[in-house]
């Protein structure tokens, strides 16, 4: 039984995550822009309480910011900042 509902959440959360990145690659905008709304609508599907909704969808957006930003910056760190010629 937990296996199936482990294979469940990857199988959304997996076509959630292909559908932000098609759709943010096509419109060209940011995929955090589209987390929020479609992981509001899927949450509930994964059987997460309403009342840490919210709380979740919070807390999923500043993981993957922090992940972002640190991986930015080691980026940085190595030395592979795009350079802006200064006239």
């Amino acid at each position: 039984m937990l296996v199936s509902a482990l294979v469940e959440t990857a199988v959304v959360l997996s076509v959630s995550g292909f559908l932000i990145g098609f759709i943010a690659g096509l419109v060209g905008i940011g995929g955090g822009t589209l987390f929020v709304p479609i992981f509001w609508f899927v949450f509930p599907f994964l059987d997460i309480p309403s009342e840490i909704i919210v709380k979740s969808l919070v807390a999923t957006s500043l993981v993957v910011y922090d992940i972002l930003c640190k991986l930015e910056k080691w980026d940085n760190l190595l030395g592979n900042t795009p350079q802006i010629p200064t006239p």
